[in-house]
């Protein structure tokens, strides 16, 4: 069921949630131009080998149980995320 579901949502997210604001956007100008992420794949990489990293403190220090630090951790770092790609969408917007 759980494996339904996720490919329920993603379709969904692809065909609905990116799909319908790219149509309107295409009615308005005729074309919808996408930047390419190249110049940001080394912070990506970087934020995929911490997420692992997250990953194997909870499943294997912390034997599949959330601590109170790993919250903190987790928490501090999300919100460090969110203050990152507020800085990259407004550095972007300066451009």
């Amino acid at each position: 069921m759980s494996i339904s579901n996720v490919f329920g949502s993603n379709i969904f997210d692809i065909l609905i949630a990116l799909g319908v604001p790219w149509f309107f956007a295409s009615l308005g100008t005729g074309t919808v131009r996408l930047k390419s992420p190249i110049e940001e794949i080394g912070s990506v990489v970087i934020l995929f080998l911490i997420f692992i990293g997250f990953m194997i403190d909870l499943i294997y220090v912390n034997k599949m149980e959330l601590t109170l630090s790993s919250a903190k951790r987790y928490v501090v770092c999300y919100v460090l995320y969110l203050v990152y790609c507020i800085a990259v969408d407004v550095a972007s917007m300066n451009e």
